[in-house]
């Protein structure tokens, strides 16, 4: 290779030590996402949840409706306390913890290059990072928080979701009450707004 990418020892080492952390929390995470309708760590979770939809909306003999909501930047975004709160609300997942902490308890500092110089130093302390094998697992954690309040406030509202794109099987008449009840849920994150998919 002409151009090799440069890493360092201790990135390789994280990411094979995060891995296996992954993989030994992988059935418990799972368990705990889709509880609440989450299954964006789920095999197949994207089919799943789209044939899901596809059938409750499509049945005319029980009219439902879908509201479809989608987190604006949600990864970079999500609040890191909230995120790490979460994850550690949840005993099961406890092989992943000192990771997490190394990873997510301070600050990162991000490096500005040109032409191979830095020319600035940033420090990320929102949201999960790009590249990290647990990057996706925390964000749909820091999810539950939405789904749960959502559906506590209103039980017949049915939550599939995949990641940041949420959507709430329920009867028409529930639509505006459910949305009023997840934004106000995302509001509490900092940083994150609400888009209506269409």
């Amino acid at each position: 290779n002409r151009d090799p990418r440069p890493s360092s020892v201790s990135e390789v080492l994280h990411k094979l030590a995060a891995k296996h952390a992954a993989a030994a929390i992988k059935k418990p995470l799972t368990a705990i996402l889709e509880k609440q309708g989450q299954r964006g760590e789920s095999s197949g979770g994207a089919e799943i949840a789209v044939n899901l939809i596809q059938a409750t909306t499509t049945n005319s003999t029980n009219p439902v409706a879908a509201l479809c909501l989608d987190i604006t930047n949600a990864f970079p975004t999500v609040n890191r306390t909230h995120v790490l709160t979460e994850t550690y609300s949840h005993p099961s997942l406890s092989a992943c913890f000192k990771l997490v902490a190394w990873s997510y308890h301070s600050p990162s500092p991000l490096w500005l290059l040109d032409s191979g110089s830095v020319v600035a130093r940033l420090s990320s302390s929102q949201g999960v990072k790009q590249g990290c094998v647990f990057g996706s697992k925390l964000y749909n954690l820091a999810s539950l928080s939405l789904l749960r309040n959502t559906t506590a406030a209103h039980p017949t509202a049915k939550p599939v979701c995949i990641a940041d794109d949420s959507a709430f099987l329920l009867k028409p008449a529930s639509i505006i009450p459910t949305l009023d009840t997840a934004v106000k849920e995302a509001a509490k994150w900092p940083h994150n707004w609400v888009d209506l998919d269409p």
